[in-house]
């Protein structure tokens, strides 16, 4: 009698069931909820650093990257958003906004940076000036309103900024006789 041997049975992948699944998911959603909320953590209320009232020195490279997206050099006048040192003047007006709007306008900076992060594997700051101007035009016409309504509320502080400048006002002829603006 002859016995042929016996071959092995393929292994089996192990089986996972469902509640192995969803304890799985709420473990993720639970980690990733955790990050969130110790990255917020980080970001709120950090102290302003010298020179600036409120912002912190990351914050005001944002705002001057999110300046120069906004007001690039060239034309007329040559100055770009950040050499304009935009980031002083939103300094100055979170410094005038009572709480907690400022700072949940800094949140947003650090929000908006950390966004790229995810999409772009980079910071905001870091990103050349034609993806940061690209980013920006796409936000300020998102699909949620809430979002696009905070990406312009900077828009809107950075411009006003922007315009009191004294090269500004000077290469676009505006003379405020009564004192405006100074």
């Amino acid at each position: 009698m002859t016995t042929e041997p016996r071959q092995a049975e393929p292994a089996r992948p192990p089986r996972v069931s469902r509640r192995q699944v969803l304890a799985i998911s709420g473990l993720v959603a639970a980690a990733g909820a955790g990050g969130v909320a110790l990255r917020v953590v980080s970001w709120w209320d950090a102290p302003a650093d010298a020179p600036y009232a409120c912002l912190s020195e990351r914050e005001a490279r944002l705002a001057n990257s999110l300046a120069e997206a906004l007001f690039p050099a060239g034309g007329r006048p040559a100055l770009s958003g950040a050499d304009a040192g935009l980031a002083r003047f939103l300094d100055d007006v979170l410094d005038a906004t009572p709480a907690p709007t400022a700072e949940l306008l800094r949140l947003f900076l650090h929000a908006l940076d950390d966004f790229t992060r995810l999409s772009h594997f980079a910071g905001y700051v870091e990103l050349p000036l034609a993806e940061r101007s690209a980013l920006l035009e796409g936000w300020s016409q998102s699909d949620n309103y809430l979002f696009r309504s905070a990406v312009s509320g900077l828009v809107l502080f950075l411009s006003m900024g922007y315009c009191l400048h004294p090269e500004v006002k000077e290469a676009c002829g505006w003379v405020f006789p009564c004192g405006f603006g100074e």
